[in-house]
C-alpha cells in the first residue's frame, strides 16, 4: 500500500464514504461523472469555481507574508518526493521563517500531504500576537537542538470560520475534514521535526463569533487542538485512523463489494444529505435510487441513519417503522417526518395529503388580491479579485427579480437583471421591480397586492439580513411588501405531504407534482440549483465586463432566467393547484 494524502480523508468527515469508492471503481462499474455528461456546462460549476478561489486566496497570503518576512517554497505542484521532503527538513534546519508548501510525510500511519504553511514559533507570535505563551513559543526539537524554535503547520482555507464563544472552531463536517487533514500534518511534522505541537492552526478568508463579524484574515489564527473531540463522532486520533483503515479496505477489497441494491457494508451507503459530492453526484443519486437510503429522508441525517440501521431498518421504503426508529421525541416534526414516511411506504393513502388543507393560514385561498410570484437570484461575495486584501471583497447582491402573475388568466413574467454586478444595478432593478408592480396594481385598479414566495430567502436578501440589499442602500425607501411564504404557512404548516417528495424544497415538490400530473411545469436545460445560477452570474459578469456591454446581453444569462422563470411559474402552479383541488 502506498502512502495516503491527508486530502483523502475528506468523504469520511463528510460521512459520504461512497465518493471514494467511485474515485476508484465508478468506471469499472459504468458509472458515469457529472462532468461527463453531455448536458455538463462547466461555467455553472460552482466547485471549480472555489478552488480557483481557494487557490488565488492561499497566495495572496503568502505575499502578504513576504512583505515582511522571508519565505521560501518547497512544492510547485502535488508531488512529493523524497528530494522534496529532504529540502522540508534542509529549510526547517536553516530557520526558515515561512516555509510555503511544504511537504510532510508520516512512515509510522503510511499518511503524507503538502501544509500550505511551516511556520516558526516566534514568527507565529509577530504574526497573531498571544497565540503561543512565551515558554511554548521558544521550544527546541530533538533533530534540530540549535534553534530556539520550532515549526507550526497552518493551513488556509477560502472560508468563514464559525468560532464559539470561547474562540474554538464550531466543528461541522467542513470543519472536520479540515480538523482530520491538519491531525495527519501534525504528526507527519513531529516526526519530520522531533516534536509535536499541541496544535495546528486554520486561516479563514474571514471569522464570525456570535454577531460580531471580522473580514479580515490577519485578525484570528484558529487553533487546531490534536485531541479535539467531536460529540457525535469521537475524538480527532479516532477519527483519522479509522479513516486510514478504510482507504486501505477499500483499495484492497473494494473492487469486489456488491453496492446495489444493498449493501453490507455500512460505510457504502450514500449520504444525501451531503451536497458537496462532485463530480459523483447523479451517480450517487442513481445508486441512491436502488438502495433508498434513509438519508433521503427530511430532516434524516447519517447519525439517525445509523440509529435506525442498528435496528435493522435500511431502506426508506420498508413498512412498520416510524421517526422513533430515527431517534426523534414527539415533536411536530417528528409529526411531519412521519407524515412524509406514511405516504411513501403506504399504497393505501392518497399521494397528496391532506386532501383538504384546513391546519395552516387560509388567507392564500383569497383571490381578491393581486399576486405576484418572486424569486431572487443572488450573489455573495466569494468573487473577490483581492484587489482590497487583506480585507476580504466580492460583492453580496441580488442580481435577478423574477416577477410572474395572471392577466386574462394567462402567466405573464417580467424579469429584471442587473447590467453588472454592481450595487448601482442593483438598486436599478428593485426600483425598476418596484414600479412594476405598482404599473400592474393601477391597471387592475387594486390597492393591495401580495407576493408569493417559497422559503425565507427573499425577505432576507431583501431586508433582514446583516447584508440584506436594505443595508446596502440606506437612503432608498422601498414600500413594505406584504409577503407571503407560501411553503411556511400552507406547506410545512399543516404541513402538506406528497408521494415521492423526501422535503420541502420547491424542486423536490414540483417535481412530485408533476409526475401525479398536478402541475404542468417543469425545469429544461441550464442551471439546476441557485448555486449554479450563482457561478453563471459571474461567468456572465466577468464577460459583459471584458466587452463592455450589459449582462443581459450575454447567453449565460438568458439561461438563467429561463430558471428563474421556472421558479416562479410553477410556484404559481402550486398555489393554483391547491387552492383547486385541496
Amino acid at each position: 500500500m502506498g502512502f495516503i494524502s491527508a486530502t483523502s480523508t475528506r468523504n469520511f468527515a463528510y460521512a459520504d464514504t461512497i465518493l471514494d469508492w467511485l474515485d476508484l471503481y465508478a468506471v469499472h462499474f459504468g458509472y458515469i461523472p457529472d462532468n461527463k455528461y453531455p448536458d455538463y456546462d462547466p461555467r455553472l460549476e460552482f466547485s471549480d469555481f472555489i478552488t480557483s478561489q481557494g487557490k488565488k486566496f492561499e497566495a495572496a497570503v503568502m505575499n502578504y507574508f513576504a512583505r515582511n518576512y522571508q519565505i521560501e517554497t518547497v512544492c510547485e505542484d502535488s508531488h512529493i518526493t523524497e528530494d522534496r521532503l529532504l529540502s522540508t527538513m534542509t529549510k526547517m534546519r536553516h530557520g526558515v521563517p515561512i516555509i510555503y508548501q511544504a511537504p510532510l510525510q508520516n512512515h509510522l500511519n503510511k499518511t503524507q500531504g503538502i501544509v500550505d504553511f511551516l511556520i516558526r514559533s516566534d514568527v507565529i507570535n509577530e504574526l497573531y500576537p498571544g497565540t503561543l505563551l512565551d515558554h511554548e513559543t521558544f521550544i527546541s526539537t530533538e533533530k534540530f537542538p540549535d534553534n530556539p524554535f520550532h515549526y507550526r503547520a497552518v493551513d488556509v482555507k477560502f472560508t468563514t470560520l464559525d468560532l464559539l464563544v470561547d474562540g474554538s472552531l464550531q466543528i461541522k463536517d467542513s470543519t472536520w475534514a479540515y480538523m482530520m487533514q491538519m491531525f495527519i500534518y501534525n504528526k507527519a511534522l513531529a516526526l519530520t521535526q522531533g516534536y509535536e505541537p499541541p496544535e495546528g492552526y486554520l486561516i479563514g478568508r474571514k471569522w464570525k463569533q456570535r454577531n460580531i463579524r471580522g473580514n479580515n484574515f490577519t485578525d484570528k489564527l484558529i487553533a487546531i487542538p490534536n485531541d479535539s473531540v467531536r460529540k457525535d463522532r469521537g475524538s480527532l486520533s479516532e477519527n483519522v485512523q479509522a479513516s486510514l483503515e478504510w482507504i486501505h479496505s477499500l483499495e484492497k477489497d473494494g473492487k469486489n463489494w456488491k453496492i446495489t441494491p444493498d449493501t453490507s457494508i455500512s460505510l457504502m451507503r450514500p449520504n444525501m444529505k451531503n451536497t458537496r459530492d462532485f463530480p459523483w453526484h447523479k451517480a450517487k443519486s442513481l445508486i441512491n435510487s436502488e438502495v433508498k437510503d434513509l438519508t433521503t429522508l427530511w430532516n434524516v441525517g447519517v447519525v439517525k441513519r445509523n440509529l435506525a440501521n442498528k435496528k435493522g431498518i435500511f431502506t426508506w421504503d420498508r413498512t412498520g417503522y416510524d421517526y422513533s426508529d430515527l431517534g426523534f421525541n414527539p415533536t411536530a416534526t417528528a409529526t411531519t417526518l412521519q407524515k412524509i414516511i406514511d405516504i411513501n411506504t403506504n399504497y393505501r393513502i392518497d399521494p397528496i395529503s391532506p386532501s383538504q388543507i384546513t391546519k395552516s393560514d387560509q388567507s392564500w385561498r383569497e383571490t381578491d388580491y393581486l399576486d405576484f410570484y418572486v424569486d431572487f437570484e443572488t450573489v455573495n461575495d466569494l468573487d473577490d479579485d483581492f484587489s482590497g486584501f487583506p480585507e476580504s471583497g466580492g460583492q453580496p447582491m441580488i442580481f435577478m427579480i423574477g416577477c410572474g402573475h395572471i392577466e386574462d388568466e394567462k402567466w405573464n413574467w417580467t424579469c429584471f437583471t442587473v447590467n453588472l454586478l454592481n450595487e448601482e444595478s442593483e438598486a436599478q432593478i428593485i426600483d425598476a421591480w418596484f414600479d412594476h408592480m405598482n404599473q400592474i396594481s393601477q391597471k387592475f385598479k387594486i390597492d393591495d397586492y401580495r407576493v408569493f414566495h417559497w422559503s425565507p430567502a427573499e425577505i432576507s436578501n431583501l431586508e433582514t439580513a446583516f447584508n440584506s440589499a436594505e443595508n446596502r442602500h440606506p437612503f432608498k425607501s422601498w414600500p413594505k411588501i406584504y409577503w407571503y411564504d407560501f411553503l411556511k404557512k400552507v406547506v410545512k404548516a399543516e404541513p402538506v405531504v406528497i408521494k415521492d417528495s423526501f422535503g420541502f424544497g420547491l424542486k423536490s415538490i414540483a417535481n412530485s407534482l408533476h409526475k401525479l400530473g398536478a402541475i404542468d411545469t417543469l425545469w429544461g436545460d441550464g442551471p439546476t440549483d441557485g448555486l449554479g445560477a450563482m457561478t453563471g452570474a459571474w461567468v456572465a459578469h466577468h464577460e459583459a465586463a471584458l466587452k463592455n456591454i450589459s449582462m443581459n446581453e450575454i447567453q449565460l444569462t438568458k439561461e438563467i432566467e429561463k430558471y428563474n422563470e421556472v421558479d416562479c411559474k410553477v410556484m404559481w402552479e402550486i398555489v393554483k393547484y391547491f387552492r383547486e383541488n385541496h
